[in-house]
């Protein structure tokens, strides 16, 4: 066989090998996902669509998940401002299925003479500063008659978890998810992503959740701090609007992904979980928020410890952001209207 030969050959062989790696890489991905439904469902960037969980993201003009409304406020309508991050923007949710639309819909339910408006102003990945910034700039446009802060654990943290990494590992990890997305690997890119967090805590180069918590909920920590000055300034804005005192919301949620909790027996990771929201809680309560969480309501509607969105995604669930909604109605019923 001639040299020519010989290497038409090898590149047959190379290109047959490729695309046989290639087709086991989908067969893989098609395989878990026909196991799994939800690793189905697109998650992320698509196109020009996002989607959350199979829901696409629809943003109104001023740039948030939910539907345009009036400005300036018309008369008769008594309006709720929702503050808060991925768990009020309603990640892995249809609209229809998160606290606030459920909530607007309680209200309206009542016979109260009014028209009530829930405006949510959730945003992925903020923080209390950031739900602060959101309130300073649209407050005059929204108008509202009570202000509502959505808190999860993780909102004293203003500085993205891939902050600490280095830049090479950041533009690696947003290569490889972009590339499993556009090549609608779902699977293989959250096996990736879950991989490489694991990897890089082991290797000291991004924090572990407990380090992240423990250590912005020290007193003297700088997080702890600007998340005291927000919501300082979250009530500043209020009393100079005389509104009622702001509601704080803590949005009881899950800390793992594929297992259920137990906040009866809690393990080292849910109890430093509950620590932490128990001691922001009564931080706002002192700095003059009406303040509740769900606990309670937890421990008796979900036995089995599973209110999550699905095995790959912590974000609570449908039902539990309907027990959310009804917790927050009867609060708002009781002590403002």
């Amino acid at each position: 066989m001639m040299a020519g030969d010989r290497f038409k050959v090898l590149a047959l062989k190379t290109t047959l090998s490729l695309a046989l790696v290639v087709s086991l890489f989908y067969v893989t991905d098609w395989s878990m996902r026909a196991l799994d439904a939800e690793t189905i469902l697109p998650n992320g960037r698509i196109g020009e669509t996002f989607y959350t969980w199979g829901h696409p993201v629809i943003l109104n003009k001023l740039g948030f998940r939910d539907r345009d409304f009036e400005i300036p406020k018309p008369d008769g309508t008594y309006r709720i401002m929702v503050l808060g991050d991925s768990f009020v923007f309603g990640t892995g949710l249809a609209p229809e299925e998160r606290f606030t639309n459920i909530l607007e819909h309680k209200l309206n339910e009542t016979a109260l003479g009014k028209k009530f408006e829930v405006v949510n102003f959730g945003r992925e990945g903020a923080c209390t500063k950031a739900e602060f910034d959101t309130l300073t700039k649209y407050i005059s446009a929204v108008e509202p008659d009570l202000i509502v802060v959505g808190y999860v654990s993780n909102d004293t943290q203003c500085n993205n978890r891939n902050g600490s990494l280095p830049p090479t590992d950041t533009k690696l990890l947003s290569s490889v998810l972009n590339a499993s997305t556009d090549a609608k690997l779902y699977y293989w890119g959250r096996l990736f992503r879950k991989s490489f967090f694991s990897v890089e805590e082991k290797l000291g180069r991004t924090p572990s959740w407990l380090s992240l918590i423990r250590e912005s909920y020290t007193e003297d920590s700088p997080d702890w701090h600007v998340f005291l000055d927000s919501l300082n300034g979250i009530m500043k804005i209020s009393d100079e609007r005389r509104l009622p005192p702001p509601l704080f919301a803590v949005l009881n949620h899950s800390v793992y992904f594929d297992r259920p909790v137990d906040y009866a027996n809690p393990d080292e990771r849910v109890a430093t979980y509950l620590a932490a929201v128990r001691q922001a809680e009564t931080a706002a309560k002192d700095i003059g928020f009406v303040t509740h969480n769900y606990e309670e309501e937890i421990l008796s509607n979900f036995p089995d410890g599973h209110f999550t969105i699905n095995r790959f995604d912590n974000h609570p669930s449908a039902p539990l952001n309907e027990i959310y909604a009804e917790k927050l109605f009867r609060v708002i019923a009781g002590k403002y209207l």
